[in-house]
């Protein structure tokens, strides 16, 4: 008799809260397969920024993507659903039309529109105010996973939104300081709950891992498939290439799409099966990291998806673990999703073939040097370049081009986060001017981009002062961590001595948070020098002593930043002479 087959445990998997990443050997093997018989009707519920506002699919129109490709995947499913929306879907498809998902080089999906409102094709969301939203959410969670343990059923959450480094997600757009925190789900879940937990949120591992140097963040012991790790941001796909350069949707939730929808994805049944045999948890989890490889994205590996069992039970059945809707009735046919996504409509690609051939991350491109979206290189020279046009455009106060100055900057920032809407706002400062464009309106250009040029030109002057090797050779604003953290993370001790730096520097407000009017938070300057100190040779001992010397100096620079103007080019002058005084 043949030994039950075993696996490693996937790639993103959480052991003891702590996560897998692959480099390492993995900490345990687990059955394949089970012969489990899970009966389980999971009570959905589901909630999604942005408002009105900000439901663009230029700006952060991809979280709404995401949920009502889900919505519609799922209509019907589990014992019952409620979603939750501050943008009511009438309104946004009178203003944006229809709403799109997936690659556009290998064409979407069309996942909100009027036909499918008036046919009930999705399942209609309440709609609540952005101030009230988090609330809300918090209290079906609470009342439904009362029901949910008297009922002896599973609790399935769904977040679409933004996160930080702090474990803070934003489902109130209006409010760029307070969001849904860990624990504020913590306490709204009852005792005995199952939960299954997805998001699409920036450093949603959060939720889920311990982090290194923090003892104070607890995570959720819950089974979580999370589109990020504690440390990095969600990845969208990259824009459109038509005019209207939309964002339709998340490589994760692609990933996750069609491990349902393909017969090599989730349902994973040998042909000579008995119907008592299913995959185990950590089998339907590595079936995601699979499909993304052979079906979604050459970058498959730099995705850093995050995934957890409740009580570490890997080798549960996934549909024990994860209920309806993640998994349809037996009375359904095993190709439901698969049917329901095919009757979806398809917005083919017209663009021209060259591009595809140069930019498809598909992983069937023959192309093996598929460009990165918005992967600048370049050394010296490049970053002089810019720094003589980012200059001369700032002194003459010219936002437009600062604004595509910019946009040549930052590589990789722009299809991640808070990204995407980032880029369009820019965009259409280029293209109609800093006073007549509507996306993101009460950001001020030029106090957007002066925030975070200054941000990095510091982070290149700290590294200099310090005497720390550039990441990659690379300045700050063109440092490509993309490339670099997955490359690093092979190496022994980077890993650990990076995450403990860059958390003290998180810890100790390191990073100078912007004003409403600057926009979002910029974590590129924080790790890029956390980067840098974890590649010095120097022992690793020094590195709380640099790090202590590096947060007085940002003290200092601080208490300088309070009396400055950034619409005096005067100032800039002083602040360069300041600068080089302190560096002295």
């Amino acid at each position: 008799m043949s030994q039950p087959q075993r696996q490693p445990l996937v790639l993103g998997g959480t052991i003891d809260r702590f996560r897998y990443n692959g480099n390492e050997s993995s900490p345990r093997e687990f059955l394949a397969r089970t012969q489990q018989i899970p009966k389980h009707d999971s009570i959905m519920i589901a909630a999604a920024s942005p408002d009105v506002h900000g439901a663009s699919p230029q700006d952060d129109g991809w979280f709404l993507s995401d949920m009502y490709a889900f919505n519609y995947l799922f209509k019907g499913l589990g014992a019952s659903q409620v979603w939750l929306t501050a943008a009511d879907p009438i309104q946004i498809l009178n203003i944006h039309g229809d709403y799109l998902h997936g690659n556009d080089f290998q064409g979407r999906k069309v996942v909100l529109s009027h036909r499918l409102l008036n046919t009930a094709e999705i399942t209609t969301p309440t709609v609540v105010l952005p101030e009230d939203i988090i609330s809300r959410f918090l209290h079906e969670v609470r009342v439904k996973s009362v029901q949910a343990v008297s009922e002896g059923k599973p609790l399935f959450l769904m977040i679409f939104c933004h996160g930080d480094e702090n474990f803070t997600y934003f489902l109130n757009d209006n409010d760029e300081v307070s969001g849904l925190k860990t624990k504020d789900l913590r306490d709204a879940i009852v005792d005995g709950c199952r939960v299954t937990l997805v998001s699409t949120a920036c450093h949603s591992g959060g939720m889920v891992e311990f982090e290194p140097g923090n003892i104070q963040h607890v995570p959720l012991n819950v089974t979580a498939i999370l589109a990020a790790d504690h440390k990095n941001e969600s990845n969208a796909w990259q824009q459109s290439r038509s005019e209207r350069k939309r964002t339709c949707g998340s490589i994760f939730a692609s990933s996750v799409i069609k491990s349902l929808t393909s017969s090599d994805g989730v349902a994973m049944q040998p042909k000579d099966a008995t119907q008592l045999q299913v995959a185990t948890y950590n089998a339907y989890t590595r079936s995601i990291i699979d499909v993304c490889r052979t079906d979604i994205t050459k970058f498959w590996d730099k995705q850093n998806f995050t995934f957890s069992a409740k009580d570490d039970d890997w080798e549960e059945a996934w549909k024990g673990h994860t209920g309806n809707p993640l998994s349809f009735p037996s009375a359904y046919p095993q190709k439901y999703f698969t049917d329901r996504w095919d009757q979806l409509v398809d917005i083919p690609y017209t663009g021209d073939l060259l591009s595809k051939y140069h930019m498809d991350p598909h992983p069937r491109n023959v192309n093996e040097d598929v460009a990165e979206p918005t992967a600048l290189t370049g050394g010296a020279d490049q970053s002089e370049r810019l720094r003589a046009k980012m200059t001369k455009a700032m002194i003459a106060v010219d936002i437009p081009e600062m604004a595509k100055t910019f946009l040549e900057m930052c590589p990789r920032d722009w299809e991640r986060g808070h990204g995407p809407g980032l880029r369009s706002m820019l965009f259409d400062v280029v293209e109609k001017g800093a006073d007549n464009r509507v996306i993101r309106p009460k950001i001020d250009i030029d106090q957007f981009i002066k925030y975070r040029w200054e941000l990095g030109e510091i982070g290149d002057l700290l590294v200099e002062h310090y005497q720390l090797p550039k990441p990659n050779n690379q300045t700050c604003l063109l440092w490509n961590d993309f490339e670099w953290l997955p490359t690093m993370s092979a190496v022994s001790g980077y890993t650990g001595r990076y995450e403990l730096v860059r958390r003290r520097l998180i810890h100790k407000d390191f990073n100078p948070e912007p004003i409403s009017s600057q926009g979002p938070s910029f974590s590129r300057f924080t790790n890029y020098v956390a980067a840098a100190v974890a590649l010095s040779t120097r022992p690793q001992e020094d590195d709380e002593k640099i790090v202590e010397g590096l947060i007085c100096w940002m003290a200092k620079y601080k208490e300088f930043y309070k009396t400055k103007c950034n619409e005096d080019s005067r100032v800039l002058l002083r602040r360069r002479a300041w600068q080089r005084s302190i560096r002295r």
